[in-house]
């Protein structure tokens, strides 16, 4: 019950978010925007398995996030939210996100094998990121053979890095990456 709250909590929270970020590639997008159809429901296949396996609550935030991301961009030209609303949206997005576990906090420079530690240049960095991804992804997302495509790939990506890294994830991240490449093959 409590999940159920939260993710209905993160969904109304990222879908002012994702007007936002519509509000910000409305007039500047060649194709239309994404509205909820069919499509959509493969996003909560992910969600759906995770909470089948009884994914712990810090893996289900993330992709409650994604799936509440979704649901901002596809009602966005109804919300019709200024653009530095949208951006406070994407930072508070960011910052669920990063307080649980989605964060950038440390770079590889490149040819060596040092690594550099962000410290408190974690948060803006991950916030930067987040909100660089959801721009590219929004345009991209308007174009259904590319994301599912882009999807499709990312989730079997993602779980032959589980398979080779068994120490570093768990069950539920197997489920998660065969959800989201099942989904959207």
């Amino acid at each position: 019950m409590t999940d159920a709250l939260l993710f209905v909590l993160i969904a109304g929270g990222t879908l002012g978010l994702a007007s936002v970020l519509r509000a910000t590639l409305s007039g500047h997008q060649e194709h239309p925007a994404p509205w909820l159809d069919a499509r959509g429901v493969l996003l909560f296949v992910p969600l759906i398995v995770l909470l089948a396996v009884g994914a712990p609550f810090a893996v289900t935030v993330p992709i409650m996030t994604g799936t509440a991301i979704y649901l901002l961009v596809a009602l966005g030209s109804v919300l019709g939210i200024a653009r530095a609303t949208r951006i406070l949206l994407v930072l508070i997005g960011a910052a669920v996100l990063f307080g649980h576990g989605v964060r950038i906090e440390t770079v590889r420079i490149p040819f060596t094998p040092q690594v550099v530690g962000l410290g408190w240049l974690s948060f803006p960095l991950t916030a930067l990121w987040l909100l660089l991804c959801a721009v590219l992804f929004g345009r991209a997302g308007s174009i259904p053979s590319v994301s599912f495509g882009v999807a499709g790939i990312a989730g079997v990506t993602f779980y032959l890095i589980c398979r080779m890294l068994p120490w570093a994830t768990g069950a539920s991240a197997q489920a998660l990456s065969v959800a989201v490449a099942a989904g959207c093959l």
